[in-house]
């Protein structure tokens, strides 16, 4: 999944606004009934590399992505396993992403 997600911000204040939001994601239980667990999460520069592991009853997959910080947009991608594509479709993870990153952007 590539998400392009425009903003008109300073970079730094963009990195701190998704550090927080991150924080603030991972502490809320996700609507599909998948917890989130052993997540690593670091920044290089303006680049956050993240990784978790999703787990449902008794199956579970391990997600990673990256989030750039661009000027002037913030590039998200993530493969999504197949079972996650299976329980919530790719064009709704997205649509997720891409608006709770506009709310936290600002737009």
């Amino acid at each position: 999944m590539h998400l392009d997600i425009p903003h008109a911000l300073d970079r730094m204040d963009v990195v701190g606004r998704i550090d927080r939001c991150l924080d603030e994601l991972l502490q809320r239980p996700l609507p599909t009934g998948f917890e989130i667990r052993d997540v690593s999460r670091a920044w290089s520069g303006e680049t956050l590399t993240v990784a978790f592991k999703a787990k449902k009853g008794f199956f579970g997959v391990s997600l990673a992505g990256t989030i750039a910080v661009k000027d002037g947009s913030v590039e998200v991608d993530a493969d999504l396993p197949g079972l996650i594509t299976s329980v919530v479709g790719e064009q709704q993870i997205g649509d997720t992403v891409r608006r709770e990153l506009a709310r936290v952007l600002g737009g």
